[in-house]
């Protein structure tokens, strides 16, 4: 028979507390950098029940928009690294930092990517009274307009870099509208 002195007893008694799960002191914060409504609060809202469900622990939607999403990226760079803070993004951290200076931190070495979430498609469409129905007739109807308006979810955003590539390869003038959503 084995006999544990009382030493080791009151060790193994003190590391049982390391061997629980862990349990986070507050609910996980899901940071979505555009305003409530567009793709990636939506998203952002849609994972966040089985996430909550996966880990046990509340997950809350948090909306930091401004600045095409590096508001919501600031936040997150500025957070403890304790894993109860996480956001989802769509394209600033590919854009952002080619399109505004001194962010305050580096996209490249502030965060690390986990997984790819959703694939977004981008679509063109136009009122049904305007007298076009494929992509020729588009550019032909707008190069014969220049400087007409089209909108997009807000600046930065992939509706508008897709729009910006299409009007470039296209060889179209239009004016930018941003809308605020995301």
């Amino acid at each position: 028979m084995h006999k544990i002195s009382r030493r080791a007893a009151l060790g193994l008694g003190l590391a049982s507390p390391a061997l629980a799960q862990w349990v986070p002191a507050r609910p996980i914060r899901l940071i979505a950098p555009y305003p409530p409504g567009g793709g990636v609060d939506t998203t952002s809202r849609l994972i966040a029940g089985p996430m909550a469900a996966l880990l046990g622990q509340p997950v809350m939607v948090e909306n930091r928009a401004g600045a095409g999403g590096s508001l919501g990226a600031a936040e997150l760079a500025r957070s403890a690294a304790d894993g109860l803070t996480v956001m989802v993004d769509a394209l600033a951290h590919t854009v952002n930092p080619a399109l505004i200076r001194n962010l305050g931190f580096d996209y490249a070495t502030a965060f690390t990517p986990i997984t790819q979430l959703a694939v977004l498609p981008q679509i063109l469409i136009v009122p049904n009274a305007l007298p076009v129905t494929d992509l020729a007739g588009f550019i032909g109807y707008f190069r014969a307009r220049p400087g007409a308006a089209y909108g997009s979810s807000g600046n930065a955003t992939a509706s508008h870099m897709a729009s910006a590539l299409l009007l470039g390869r296209a060889g179209l003038s239009m004016e930018h509208v941003p809308y605020r959503g995301g």
